[in-house]
């Protein structure tokens, strides 16, 4: 889908009916840290998916499930990537939420739709922390760390290393970062109208 040509969607076709969806940055990133999550199935994470996607969740489970991963793709059908696994929502958060606000000026606490959000996620600049440590991580998987860089790296400690498994503080600061997120939302209180991961070939990314 182009948002230049096109609104953003707000719902799904299903049949002959059309269903509402939530689709608000805050809701695909609850998703996405879901499919992250090591200690849940994947029937669990589809689960996760359909009742936090839907406020109805249609009959059709399979197509319901398909269409909110192209949701989450941003549109797109095409094969996932795969690759090496570079960011993390979870383990990230902080330095997401900073870059955003230094390379586009955002407050990821404000409403936006979850197109909007990865268009601006995958423009983040090269100056920021987050794209600093990432470009690391890249060259660390490929093998090409000059020793300067590999001692950055270790400087860098936790930081820079995506663990295999989510850490009571990495929660924490998950949880912080979709508290932020929500923290607008009138379901919590407030006045409200995405880890996403890159290791394409076990979640869905935009």
């Amino acid at each position: 889908m182009n948002p230049l040509f096109a609104p953003l969607p707000h719902s799904v076709r299903i049949g002959a009916r059309e269903y509402p969806i939530r689709w608000d940055a805050h809701t695909a990133l609850r998703i996405l840290a879901a499919f992250e999550d090591d200690s849940l199935a994947d029937l669990e994470k589809q689960a996760v998916m359909l009742s936090l996607f839907y406020p109805e969740v249609p009959p059709d489970l399979e197509k319901a499930a398909r269409l909110a991963v192209r949701f989450l793709n941003c549109g797109s059908d095409g094969p996932a990537e795969s690759g090496p696994r570079l960011y993390s929502f979870s383990h990230d958060a902080p330095l997401i939420y900073s870059a955003l606000r230094r390379s586009h000026g955002v407050d990821a606490a404000q409403p936006m739709h979850w197109y909007t959000f990865a268009a601006l996620f995958f423009d983040i600049g090269p100056d920021t922390m987050f794209m600093q440590i990432v470009a690391l991580r890249q060259k660390r998987a490929a093998g090409t760390l000059t020793p300067e860089e590999r001692r950055l790296f270790a400087r860098l400690g936790a930081a820079a290393e995506l663990p295999q498994h989510e850490t009571p503080q990495e929660k924490a600061a998950a949880e912080h970062f979709r508290a932020l997120l929500a923290a607008g939302d009138p379901k919590k209180g407030g006045t409200y109208a995405f880890d996403l991961t890159a290791d394409h070939s076990s979640a869905p990314a935009p």
